[in-house]
């Protein structure tokens, strides 16, 4: 599916109906064709190599390509989208690795299981942390004419817990 273009509304129905595809998908290979199959469902992943581009990257990237640029313009604000209330979960890409050998080798139910962090970050204390991390004293304006996106974004991983697994990772 292409969704290139699209309204992010429009994306996130695009995404919902290729996520229920998906899922049938599972289920019928498990059931009628007797496969081993685990359906996993993923919190946002995150590595130390991530893409910065500013038209595709996803939002630690983002926001850390918009500080340091802002540091070496001696700027003294960033316009961030929303107003920063919006929570997000983040998932190091080696913890997933994790995850998915521990879901393969240990985890044989029907229905899917949930990889995140079990960490919640507000947007706006995020921005912050990078900032101070940069250690970039400008200040944060929030641009509240565009959206937040979806208020929160975390997963429940009560599962992945009950095989043992935990994100070791912690942002």
């Amino acid at each position: 599916v292409d969704l290139a273009g699209q309204c992010p509304q429009r994306q996130a129905i695009d995404a919902i109906d290729m996520r229920a595809i998906d899922m049938r998908a599972v289920q019928l290979a498990a059931g009628e064709d007797d496969i081993d199959a685990v359906d996993l469902q993923l919190g946002c992943c995150d590595e130390s190599c991530d893409n910065f581009d500013d038209d595709t990257s996803h939002v630690i990237p983002a926001l850390i390509k918009k500080i340091l640029r802002a540091q070496s313009l001696d700027e003294n604000h960033i316009v961030v989208w929303g107003d920063g209330s919006a929570t997000r979960e983040f998932l190091y890409v080696e913890d997933c690795v994790h995850g998915l050998l521990a879901a393969a080798e240990h985890y044989d139910a029907a229905g899917p299981m949930n990889l995140g962090s079990g960490q919640e970050i507000p947007i706006a204390h995020l921005v912050g942390l990078l900032s101070d991390l940069i250690g970039w004293k400008g200040a944060i304006w929030w641009n509240q004419e565009m959206p937040n996106g979806q208020p929160r974004r975390v997963v429940d991983t009560s599962l992945a817990q009950s095989i043992e697994w935990r994100a070791a990772t912690k942002l």
